[in-house]
């Protein structure tokens, strides 16, 4: 077998080419190319960073699927409670940031609700109505604010 020089590259690495050299109209043979000793390797980083990447999309995109679960369990199941907003404060954008809360007349614990009231100007001492888990009261969606 002939070897030869300067007859191919990959970018500016110059390649050794193996086999007969063809005639003008003579059918290439079947070939394939062979780089690092006819393994291609991935450099341990670019793939540990890759892995990295891949699993952070696949838990935001789990995340936002939970989100969207939790919000739509809680519009049909969840039970509705009126608060008493406690305090009410300037946003930006033009919205109005809400704390109220609600006591759980069986256990007597209170539960904060926060959100961002962008159609309604709430004033403390006003009601406003929050959809809650009946198992987990902590988990809420607010319904008026």
């Amino acid at each position: 077998m002939e070897e030869r020089l300067s007859e191919a590259f990959a970018d500016a690495e110059q390649l050794t080419v193996i086999g007969k050299r063809l005639q003008p109209g003579e059918p290439a043979p079947d070939f394939c190319l062979s780089l690092a000793g006819g393994e291609v390797e991935m450099d341990p980083v670019l793939l540990i960073d890759a892995l990295l990447a891949a699993c952070t999309v696949m838990l935001i995109i789990v995340w936002i699927l939970y989100q969207c679960y939790t919000f739509t369990w809680l519009r049909q199941h969840g039970r509705p409670v009126t608060a008493l907003v406690t305090q009410a404060g300037s946003a930006k954008g033009g919205h109005t940031f809400v704390t109220a809360k609600w006591t759980d007349p069986r256990s007597g614990r209170t539960y904060v609700f926060e959100g961002l009231s962008g159609h309604l100007p709430l004033r403390e001492g006003a009601f406003v109505t929050v959809r809650i888990d009946p198992h987990h009261p902590q988990r809420y969606l607010r319904d008026q604010f």
